[in-house]
C-alpha cells in the first residue's frame, strides 16, 4: 500500500495542495449530492444492542428533497426502537406499515392498532431523531457522519481538513495518501482521541471508512464501513456497518448497526404527487383512526375525502353556508 504523506495540517499552516485536494473532495460529493436529490431503494436496517435481541426495519424507501415515504415491515421484539410495543422476531411475520414525512409532518400508521399517528416538527432531523432507524435519506446517511444518530452528526465535509468541528487548539491533522484515490484525514486530540476518516474519489469522495479511538473510560471508539456503487453518472450507498465499541474494553462491541440497499434508482424522477397525504391515505384500511399529536385529537380517518375529521366539518360548515357548490359539498 501507498502511504504518502501529503502534508501536516496546523492550525496556521495548510500547504495549497493540501486545500486542493480537500476542495476536490468537497466538490466531488457536492455534484453526486445533485444527482441523488430523489430517488427509491430497497432496505433492510438492523441495529444490535449488547444483551437485547436485534431491531430490524425492512422494506421501500422513496424520497425527494425532504419528502419520504416508506412502506415496511419492523422486527422489535424487545421494544427499543419506537416505543409502540414488541413486533415479532420474524420479520416476515410483522405487519406491513407506512410513514410519510412531508412538508415537516410526520405519519406514521401503526398497523397493530390500526391507528395513524401525526407530528410535526420543525425539520427533517428532529422529526426522524425517535425514528433513526428509518433517516435513509442521502443527505444524512450517506454525507453525515456516523450512523445510526446521523441527525445531530457532522458532515463529512466540514469533518475534514483544519477546520473539523471538534477540533482543540492543541489538535494537530494529517492529510495521507494511502492510494492513488484514497486520502485518509487524520486528526488528534490529545484529550479526545484520534479520528481517521478515508475519502474515496473513486466514489465521489464518499468516506470509505471512519474509526475514532479514544480514550478507555471517557467514550466510546467506533468503527464505519461503507460500500458504494455506480448507477449511471451517480455514486450510492450499497452497504453501510457501524460498530460502537464499550467504554471499558476496546475489544468489546456494544452495538452493531447495518444497512444494506439494493434496486436503488436515482434516474427515475419520483412524482411529487407520491408524498402527499391524499394519495398516503389510499394505502390505509378505511376504519383507521388518526391520533392527532398536534392538536391531542383522535377521530376517524374519512378516506373517500382524504380528509380528517375536522377538515370534513370544516366542509360541513361551508356547505351549509352556501359557500361550497353542489359537486364539492362532501
Amino acid at each position: 500500500m501507498i502511504v504518502l504523506l501529503i502534508g501536516l495540517l496546523t492550525a496556521t499552516n495548510m500547504t495549497a495542495s493540501d486545500q486542493a485536494i480537500v476542495e476536490i473532495v468537497k466538490d466531488a460529493i457536492a455534484t453526486n449530492a445533485a444527482l441523488v436529490r430523489s430517488g427509491t431503494t430497497n432496505f433492510d436496517v438492523s441495529r444490535t444492542v449488547l444483551g437485547s435481541r436485534p431491531t430490524r426495519v425492512k422494506g421501500t424507501f422513496s424520497w425527494k428533497g425532504d419528502d419520504g415515504l416508506w412502506t415496511y415491515r419492523l422486527s422489535d421484539p424487545d421494544s427499543l426502537a419506537t416505543g409502540r410495543g414488541t413486533y415479532p422476531q420474524d420479520i416476515d411475520e410483522a405487519p406491513v406499515e407506512f410513514m410519510l414525512l412531508s412538508a415537516n409532518k410526520l405519519y406514521s400508521y401503526h398497523a397493530k392498532s390500526n391507528s395513524l399517528h401525526l407530528y410535526e416538527f420543525k425539520g427533517r432531523n428532529q422529526a426522524l431523531s425517535s425514528f433513526f432507524l428509518f433517516d435513509l435519506f442521502p443527505t444524512t446517511l450517506w454525507d453525515r457522519c456516523c450512523p445510526p444518530l446521523r441527525g445531530e452528526g457532522r458532515f463529512w465535509t466540514e469533518m475534514i481538513g483544519l477546520n473539523s468541528p471538534g477540533s482543540q487548539p492543541n489538535s494537530t491533522h494529517a492529510l495521507t495518501r494511502i492510494s492513488p484515490t484514497v486520502y485518509r484525514h487524520i486528526r488528534v486530540d490529545p484529550d479526545a482521541g484520534t479520528l481517521r476518516s478515508d475519502y474515496s474519489l473513486d466514489f465521489a469522495g464518499h468516506v470509505v471508512a471512519h474509526d475514532y479511538e479514544c480514550p478507555l473510560q471517557k467514550c466510546r471508539s467506533t468503527h464505519v464501513r461503507y460500500e458504494w456503487q455506480r448507477i449511471g453518472l451517480a455514486v450510492v450507498l450499497k452497504h453501510c456497518e457501524s460498530k460502537r465499541m464499550s467504554p471499558d474494553d476496546p475489544n468489546r462491541v456494544e452495538a452493531v448497526y447495518t444497512a444494506q440497499f439494493d434496486q436503488t434508482d436515482v434516474d427515475t424522477p419520483v412524482p411529487s404527487s407520491k408524498f402527499s397525504f391524499d394519495d398516503f391515505i389510499k394505502l390505509l384500511p378505511r376504519n383507521t383512526m388518526v391520533n392527532n399529536h398536534i392538536t391531542n385529537k383522535t377521530y376517524p380517518l374519512h378516506k373517500s375525502s382524504g380528509l380528517p375529521d375536522e377538515s370534513l366539518q370544516e366542509l360541513v360548515k361551508k356547505a351549509r353556508s352556501g359557500g361550497l357548490s353542489k359537486e364539492t359539498k362532501p
